[in-house]
Order: C-alpha cells, then sequence, then structure tokens
C-alpha cells in the first residue's frame, strides 16, 4: 500500500514537472517572437491625409477636408481649424519607428490594447489608419501600440504627448505682428488720442524722442521707451484662449465689445521675405465686465479681499475670435493715456549741452560755468564755481533722478529751489524746473513755469543738498 502512495506521489510530480515544462516552452516561444527592431512601421505623407479623429478620456476630436482641400472641423464648420497644427500632429506618423516588435499577438490584454486608452485614426484617398495605445512596457515605460496588422509595437515616441490637445489647441488664432516699424498709433475709448512718429523733431529737448502728439495744440514728446514697450507689450500678447470663436455683432455686447473700452489702431510698416514692405494696420479692441470691475473696486475700497476674476476680453480687427484676455494684460493696454506714456524725469536734455546753470534758492542765486575747447565739440567740458573748478557729476544725477510720480494740478506752497539750464541747442537755448513746497512728502514741480505734477520731496532735499556741496565749499 505504501508502495502504490509512493507511486502515486511520484506520478503526481512527474505531471506538475510536465505542466511546468510546457509553460516554460511556451513562454520561451512567446519570448522568440519578441524581436528588436529599428524599422519604420508607418510612412504617410501629411499632404496626402484626408480625415483625421481621435479619442481619449473625455476627448473626442475629428476634422476632415472638404473639396476646396481645407481643414473642416466635423462638428462646426465654422470653426477655423490650423491647417498647420493638423500638418504637425500627422507628421509624426511619416516617418514612425517602432523600437521592438511582438508578432502573432493573441492576447492583446496584457499590452492593454482590449481596451485601448487613446486611438486615432486617419485616412488617405487609398487607406484607413487606426493606431491603438496600450500600456507602458515595465522595463523601460515605452507604449505599447497596435497599428491593425496583428502585431504590437514598444515606440520611444509616445504619441499621446502630441495628440493630448483639445479643440482649442487647434483653432486658427489670429496673427499679432511685430510692431517695430510704426508710424502712428490712435487710441478710442478710455484714451482718445494720436501718437506720430516724427524723426529730429525741434519739439523735444531729447534727441531720441520720435513719438509726439498734441497737447492744447502744442506738438509734445513721449518717452520712446514707454511707448516701444507699450507696442512690445502688444506684439507678445498671449491671445489663445478663446470666448467665441465665430460671434456674431449681435453677441458683441455679451463681451462688452460693441463699444470697447479701449480700441488701439496702429499703422506699421511689414516686410515680406522679398523684403518687400507695405503699410499695414493692426486694430485691437479690449473690454471688460463692468459689473465685475466695480464689485472688485467695491470690495478694495473697503478693505477686502474681492473672491474671483473680473472677466476681460479681446479682439483683433473685425474677426470672429473673442479671446479671453488675462486681467493683469488688460490693465497694462489700458495704461496709454499721454500721462501713461510721456516722460517721467523732468531732465530730458543731455546734459553735454548744458553751458551754464543757474540755481535760485533762499533767496539767492548761484550760477555755475563752464568752458570746452572750441575745436573740438565733443570734448567734456570743465564746470566751474566762483572760478574754482568744480566735480558736477552728484549734481547731474540729482537733476536726472527727479522723477514725476503723479501728474496733475496742486496748489504749490514755497519756492524751495529753481533750476536753469542754459543748452547749446538752438531750438531750446534754456530749460527751468522749479519745485514749490506741497507737504512733507511731496514737492509740486514745474517745467518752464508750467505746472507738470509731484515729485517726492526727498529727491528735492538729495538736489538741494547736491548744490549746497558745491557752494558751501
Amino acid at each position: 500500500m505504501k508502495r502504490y502512495k509512493t507511486i502515486g506521489i511520484l506520478l503526481g510530480v512527474l505531471v506538475v514537472l510536465l505542466v511546468v515544462t510546457l509553460i516554460i516552452t511556451n513562454v520561451k516561444n512567446k519570448q522568440e517572437q519578441i524581436k528588436t527592431t529599428g524599422e519604420i512601421i508607418l510612412s504617410v505623407d501629411p499632404d496626402d491625409v484626408t480625415s483625421l479623429s481621435w479619442n481619449y478620456d473625455d476627448v473626442s476630436l475629428a476634422y476632415h477636408k472638404d473639396d476646396s482641400g481645407k481643414w473642416v472641423y466635423d462638428e462646426d464648420d465654422a470653426f477655423p481649424v490650423d491647417a498647420d497644427k493638423i500638418t504637425d500632429l500627422l507628421s509624426l506618423f511619416e516617418n514612425f519607428g517602432a523600437s521592438f516588435i511582438i508578432e502573432d499577438v493573441d492576447d492583446y490584454s496584457q499590452y492593454g490594447l482590449d481596451n485601448p486608452s487613446f486611438v486615432i485614426e486617419f485616412s488617405t484617398e487609398d487607406k484607413d489608419y487606426c493606431v491603438e495605445l496600450g500600456d507602458y512596457s515595465v522595463m523601460d515605460a515605452q507604449r505599447y501600440i497596435s497599428i491593425g496588422d496583428g502585431n504590437v509595437y514598444l515606440s520611444a515616441v509616445d504619441p499621446t504627448d502630441t495628440f493630448s490637445i483639445e479643440l482649442k489647441d487647434t483653432i486658427l488664432n489670429d496673427t499679432i505682428p511685430s510692431l517695430s516699424d510704426v508710424s502712428e498709433i490712435t487710441f478710442k475709448g478710455d484714451s482718445n488720442y494720436t501718437i506720430t512718429r516724427v524723426e529730429d523733431s525741434t519739439d523735444s529737448y531729447c534727441e531720441d524722442d520720435v513719438y509726439f502728439t498734441t497737447v492744447n495744440g502744442k506738438n509734445v514728446p513721449l518717452d520712446t521707451t514707454l511707448v516701444d514697450s507699450y507696442l512690445s507689450y502688444i506684439s507678445n500678447l498671449d491671445l489663445e484662449e478663446y470666448a467665441n470663436y465665430n460671434v456674431s455683432d449681435s453677441e458683441l455686447q455679451y463681451y462688452y465689445l460693441k463699444n470697447p473700452d479701449l480700441t488701439i489702431t496702429v499703422n506699421y510698416t511689414d516686410s515680406d521675405a522679398d523684403s518687400e514692405q507695405s503699410a499695414k494696420t493692426f486694430i485691437l479692441s479690449i473690454s471688460q465686465d463692468p459689473d465685475e470691475a466695480a464689485a472688485k473696486k467695491e470690495a478694495e475700497d473697503n478693505g477686502e479681499e474681492y473672491e474671483g476674476t473680473v472677466s476681460c476680453f479681446a479682439r483683433v480687427g473685425n474677426s470672429k475670435i473673442v479671446y479671453k484676455l488675462d486681467e493683469n494684460d488688460y490693465n497694462n493696454l489700458m495704461a496709454a493715456s499721454y500721462k501713461d506714456l510721456r516722460h517721467k524725469n523732468l531732465m530730458t536734455a543731455d546734459f553735454d549741452d548744458v553751458n551754464m546753470i543757474d540755481i535760485s534758492m533762499d533767496g539767492n542765486t548761484y550760477t555755475i560755468t563752464s568752458s570746452q575747447d572750441s575745436k573740438d565739440k565733443d570734448a567734456e567740458r570743465t564746470y566751474y564755481y566762483n572760478d574754482e573748478e568744480i566735480d558736477l557729476t552728484n549734481l547731474q544725477s540729482k537733476i536726472k533722478a527727479l522723477n514725476v510720480s503723479e501728474f496733475g494740478s496742486s496748489v504749490p506752497g514755497k519756492e524751495e529751489i529753481s533750476v536753469t539750464l542754459y543748452l547749446d541747442d538752438e531750438n531750446h537755448p534754456e530749460l527751468t524746473l522749479s519745485f514749490y513746497r506741497l507737504d512733507g512728502d511731496n514737492c509740486v514741480a514745474m517745467l518752464n513755469n508750467e505746472q507738470v505734477g509731484l515729485i517726492s520731496r526727498s529727491s528735492v532735499v538729495d538736489l538741494i543738498e547736491a548744490v549746497n556741496s558745491i557752494i558751501l565749499k
């Protein structure tokens, strides 16, 4: 009996060994079907593709070419499709290769391909293609891919990196040009005036001033750096998220663009690839939700934090697309008044042109003279006070640092100091800066007897101290 039992046990062990051997042999056969490859498994010219769709998660997008060869969004032919974007997507399959190939697959579930997480389909006139994406391989984190030929491929290039996009990512957005060669800027709305570019104007102390506007019948300069920065801000504006891609005239009111808060019109010169120049116009309109803006202001006035955002919008020319505009961008674009773009520094002339300075302070007048080699107009000047040579560097820096903090009119108090600069400029032979105390923090600044605005009293005190360091030696 014991002997039969032993034989039974041995037979059982033998059966187990046979099963294990079969499993190992089967696995070995499977492994032998896994081959290293560097071959191209798809080679499709993007120009030959007539339709494209993909599905992942809750995103399902489909596009096709119409009879004219234009790409169209299947669900709404009014959607402006960026053909270059579609070409970029399809270029992935122009030379799509695989690292490994697993042939004659029976069980797609072990690769996550029985229920693919991502499906990309496209067609040409001659053939339909379906690319299914499965799991990542454990060893090298490459994606298992099926193209419907009975094999499974491992690809180092994961199509999800290219196709994980939404409808908004395929829109043909309006182009914002590089506004570098500008001849005129017109503002309409919250600001209403025109800036004109004028080279070599005689209406400014500063030779770098090229932008001018008219104030009270006079041509006045603006700060070139500020205007160029404003134009650069427009050129680099990020308009990518649409609020409506097919807005009608009647719908503009929902975005407060029937009467925009500000419309910016820029006339500029553009150059094509052949360097041919042409005159062009760019128009940008912006707006914000007035109720939300009022609610935010009320909260801030009450010292409270406004919960939420103020909806802002933008439109390029007469485009059908209305964009969502970042609130910070809106505020920066609205800062377009003459006060926003004019010179903040009072002294815009070049100190190399200053040949004499009169300083009035405490009822006294002090005069600084200069000499220069008459044969060399580029030679440095030597400055004197009471016939003694002086270093004017500190005084120059304090004058250059006199920047207006707030433009407007105030009732001036007692004059603290007045500085008249005499210039080698036949159009502007002199420039007078006067400062009147307003309170402990501010002075009223005047330029050539015309009130400009407020300036920090500390900067005026610094100026007085720089003068004292010269006259009290």
